[in-house]
């Protein structure tokens, strides 16, 4: 008799080892499939092409083109750097920066007067027509004029100053017989008639009676006597006071001038009760002293400040005029209780004043810092910023003009391909006559159209995207035509034909999806060629203006040999942008290119 408990431990047994030996398949079989996966199959192995979708296998193919990664890596990064990082970044494409540096600036100016300036005594009318006329007796070299009713004579103190002296009537002598009526205008000296009648007498023209000259003019029996009096200087030179408000008038500069008629020397002058001290130079040009204080200057040389409003101490005018008598280029004054340099310039035969000081001006051509990574460029823009939204506005051109060329050249391309005869004779003769047009000649017009037009930075850019992808079209058209002639034939195309299909689904579902691996490659290395013809266009003035930001108007904006030697960062970063970024669109259309072409093997 058979023991349960051995039947019962032999059961066991041989579970275990069924167990132990599906364990063993499964792992067996598990080595299998892996090593198989792991094998290296070619991309047209029966094996791969039964387990991967085309989807998959064109995938497969393309992350194995090393150089079209490293264009796609590229691009991704174009798009974060030109889209993302231009609303990253802390500054305005179009903002101006400002720095703080040390320069000569002009302060002021020296100009010799060369305009006659009159001093009137009080209560005395000199209008602005005597002077006028006086003027035009000067240019004709009369020592005397006569304006309405009175005459006046010019008595030259020098080539600079002149004396004015009215000649008014003040008596009249009427010969009646023997007789003679004498009538005066005003008050006149007691003696006046006694000289008027005996110079009369003797033929004479003018006497002097207490001093004062007077001048007979006779006509038949009647003579009139004219007083001369002075009663206006005119001088090329100029006073300049001390004080502001202090006002010159006839007597004080008429003093003046007799002391540096007397020559080079100290003099001590008189006028309305106060004393005056008057130290004249070589050069004509005196300095008025009043209780040992400078009180004024006479000079024929103005100087005033850039700065209308600001009034310059007469110690400055003083210490300018001093250092062009000296000869020297630069002085020292103390000015607003600081002590200044200032240094003097001949420039269009004209004395400037300039000083070193501190000025605020445009942060133009700064090298890279850390507040700007490139630097600025001519106009004081951060470059770093206008390089991203230069960026954004040249891929978008790219894009934008390629999907416009795409759009309508899939559409007369397939239409032509498809139907053949009229419509593709018309078609064609359309994209020959398109690659007949010259483009460059017609977006030189084009950009001078927009320059009469003023248009702004926006408007032509999208004029500019419209004209190029209209210009784009035929040799894509003439593509998609050739291909839609290959594939109408096809089996596939006659079952759809067949099976009642309508021409639209039939082009558009069927023709045109079999194309697009090809219309793919195409638009992805036109691409890179748009850019350049973009930043072309920008760099010869016909595409976006500044402001706006372009790679090309960047490159645009660097004109001289001078600014490409001495600021490379105004041009390199934007070149160097273009290049790598045409260089990634065509890596990745010759990826593409070999992902789908069946017959290439990586």
């Amino acid at each position: 008799m058979s023991n349960p408990d051995n039947k019962k431990d032999s059961s066991n047994l041989l579970n275990k080892e069924i167990s132990d030996r599906e364990r063993e398949e499964l792992k067996q079989a598990a080595e299998a499939v892996t090593q198989v996966t792991d094998d290296e199959l070619a991309l047209d192995d029966e094996r791969r092409i039964k387990v991967l979708s085309p989807s998959a296998l064109v995938f497969r193919r393309f992350i194995r083109n090393r150089l079209a990664i490293v264009g796609v890596v590229v691009l991704l990064f174009m798009f974060l750097f030109s889209f993302l990082g231009a609303e990253l970044s802390p500054y305005g494409y179009q903002e101006l920066f400002y720095t703080t540096e040390e320069r000569l600036q002009d302060f002021g100016g020296i100009q010799k007067n060369e305009d006659l300036r009159f001093l009137v005594k009080e209560n005395v009318d000199y209008s602005s027509g005597a002077r006028a006329y006086m003027l035009k007796a000067l240019g004709e070299g009369k020592n005397s004029y006569k304006y309405g009713d009175k005459v006046y004579d010019i008595e030259p103190l020098s080539d600079r100053v002149y004396l004015i002296h009215s000649a008014s009537e003040v008596a009249s002598i009427m010969q009646l017989g023997k007789k003679h009526m004498f009538v005066a205008d005003e008050e006149v000296p007691a003696e006046l008639e006694a000289a008027a009648m005996e110079a009369i007498d003797r033929g004479q023209s003018e006497i002097d009676v207490a001093g004062q000259i007077y001048t007979i003019e006779s006509s038949g029996r009647e003579h009139k006597i004219y007083s001369t009096l002075p009663i206006a200087l005119a001088s090329y030179n100029v006073v300049n006071f001390d004080n502001p408000e202090s006002k010159n008038s006839f007597d004080f500069q008429f003093a003046i001038e007799q002391a540096v008629l007397a020559g080079a020397g100290e003099y001590m002058v008189e006028v309305e009760g106060k004393s005056y001290e008057v130290k004249v130079d070589e050069e004509g040009q005196a300095e008025i002293r009043l209780d040992n204080t400078l009180y004024a200057t006479l000079s024929p040389h103005m100087v005033n400040a850039l700065n209308q409003s600001l009034h310059l101490p007469i110690g400055f005018v003083a210490e300018t005029l001093n250092a062009i008598e000296n000869k020297s280029n630069s002085f020292t004054y103390t000015l607003n209780g600081e002590e200044r340099e200032f240094v003097l310039e001949i420039r269009y035969e004209r004395w400037v004043i300039r000083e070193m000081s501190s000025v605020t001006v445009y942060n133009i051509r700064s090298a890279p810092s850390k507040e700007h990574w490139l630097g600025t460029d001519a106009t004081g823009m951060d470059m770093f910023t206008r390089l991203m939204y230069g960026g954004r506005v040249s891929l978008l051109v790219g894009f934008v003009v390629v999907f416009i060329a795409m759009f309508i050249g899939v559409i007369l391309g397939g239409l032509a391909g498809y139907f053949g005869g009229v419509v593709d004779m018309v078609i064609m003769r359309l994209v020959e006559i398109f690659f007949c047009i010259p483009t460059l000649p017609i977006l030189i017009i084009l950009g001078a159209i927009m320059d009469e037009l003023k248009l702004g930075g926006s408007a032509r850019l999208i004029y500019m995207m419209v004209v190029l992808g209209v210009l784009s079209w035929a040799g894509i058209a003439r593509l998609v035509r050739g291909q839609i002639l290959s594939l109408r034939e096809q089996e596939f195309m006659v079952a759809a034909e067949a099976t009642g299909l309508s021409v639209n689904r039939r082009i558009y579902r069927h023709l045109i999806p079999n194309v697009i691996p090809l219309l793919i490659v195409t638009a992805t290395m036109s691409l890179g060629s748009t850019i350049i013809t973009e930043s072309t266009l920008s760099f010869l003035g016909l595409g976006v203006k500044y402001p706006t930001a372009t790679w090309g108007n960047i490159i645009n904006a660097v004109s001289t040999s001078y600014d490409m030697n001495n600021f490379p960062w105004l041009w390199m970063p934007a070149g160097f942008c273009i290049v790598i970024t045409v260089l990634a669109f065509n890596f990745v259309g010759d990826g593409l290119r070999d992902a789908f072409d069946p017959r290439m093997k990586r």
